[in-house]
């Protein structure tokens, strides 16, 4: 994500970081991990959608590589997905608001 905000810019990854900001009209921002004090929300985010995606990684690995097996596998996965889980309900108690929005933004697409 870091390389194609930041060096491989593409559209989708430069779409992800812009910002228009309301107070500079006419101005355009393009952000990625930057620290932003009026909107501290997005830089919890970014790991967090990080973070989503390698829990269905590690979850589809047992399927995809069934001969590689490992007693303990299984219950990690499971932790770190019900980990996972809690850091995004603490996003939502924090952020209802932007959660919500992000929320309405993935069932339009």
């Amino acid at each position: 994500m870091g390389s194609g905000s930041a060096f491989h810019v593409r559209p989708w990854s430069a779409v992800q970081a812009l910002s228009f900001p309301k107070d500079s009209p006419g101005k355009t921002r393009l952000y990625y991990q930057e620290f932003q004090e009026d909107d501290p929300f997005q830089y919890f985010l970014g790991p967090l959608k990080f973070l989503g995606t390698q829990t269905r990684v590690f979850q589809a690995l047992g399927t995809a590589f069934p001969e590689a097996t490992d007693p303990i596998w299984s219950e990690r996965v499971q932790t770190f997905g019900q980990t996972v889980a809690r850091l995004w309900q603490k996003l939502e108690q924090n952020y209802p608001e932007p959660c919500q929005r992000v929320r309405t933004m993935l069932k339009r697409t």
